[in-house]
């Protein structure tokens, strides 16, 4: 065909064509010319959270756990710090009062503990009789039969210790010549007082009781009961 149009007709129509299939393109320099701008967005799938938000959510929880844990962790340790030491506390408390209030108790001990001697402490009593001349035995006997049972039951029952009965050996001037003296150690003071009613439960028959005691102070010319102490001979005198 090109050699049928050798006029150069048909080469002509084809050089039209490809301009007119290209001038669809900007031209180079209109192309370089035209600012390119690209502008990019993100665009959240659905179903999901934006991330930057995620990330923030996922920070503030963490550290609201982080926090709850830490104040938890905290609590457990003062608690066990407090249980631990809780006994220690209540030792150590329990013991200063003890020992603020060990000079008191030694202060009302020691003032206590004279009083608390005193009435534990042996009382003794001498009984001494002057009887008339010739008269001594039958005050020895009317004395046997009441006062000497009467001492027996009291040392059995505990309020008297002791008891001994002495008697001159020699005969002195009439001023100072006494028969018989008996000194009685009691428990205490306090056990000095049971003679009366233990002399009604051993002698139930009042009246001869009477009448013999009392024939026994008509032959009693002088009597004392005197309480006596023994003090210590190389002391100062005190007991």
């Amino acid at each position: 065909m090109a050699q049928r149009n050798a006029g150069g007709a048909e080469p002509a129509r084809e050089q039209s064509t490809v301009t007119a299939k290209t001038s669809h393109f900007p031209e180079p320099a209109k192309l370089a010319a035209a600012p390119v701008t690209l502008r990019f967005e993100l665009v959240p799938f659905p179903g999901t959270v934006n991330r930057p938000q995620q990330a923030v959510s996922c920070e503030a929880a963490c550290n609201r756990q982080c926090s709850s844990s830490s104040e938890e962790s905290w609590r457990k340790m003062n608690h066990q710090s407090s249980s631990r030491y809780h006994p220690l506390l209540l030792t150590a408390t329990a013991l200063i009062f003890l020992l603020a209030g060990v000079p008191h108790a030694r202060g009302q001990q020691t003032s206590a503990s004279p009083s608390v001697s005193a009435s534990n402490k042996p009382y003794l009593v001498e009984w001494v009789y002057k009887v008339k001349w010739g008269h001594a035995d039958e005050f020895w006997q009317i004395f046997k039969k009441y006062q000497i049972p009467v001492l027996n039951r009291e040392q059995e029952l505990g309020y008297v210790t002791s008891y001994t009965v002495y008697k001159p050996g020699l005969h002195t001037g009439e001023d100072t010549r006494w028969e018989y003296r008996i000194v009685i150690v009691y428990k205490n003071q306090a056990s000095s007082g049971h003679g009366a009613e233990i002399t009604k439960q051993l002698f139930p028959d009042q009246a001869t009781l009477k009448r013999e005691e009392n024939r026994r102070w008509e032959l009693t010319e002088a009597h004392y009961d005197l309480p006596i102490r023994v003090i210590d001979p190389n002391g100062d005198g005190d007991e």
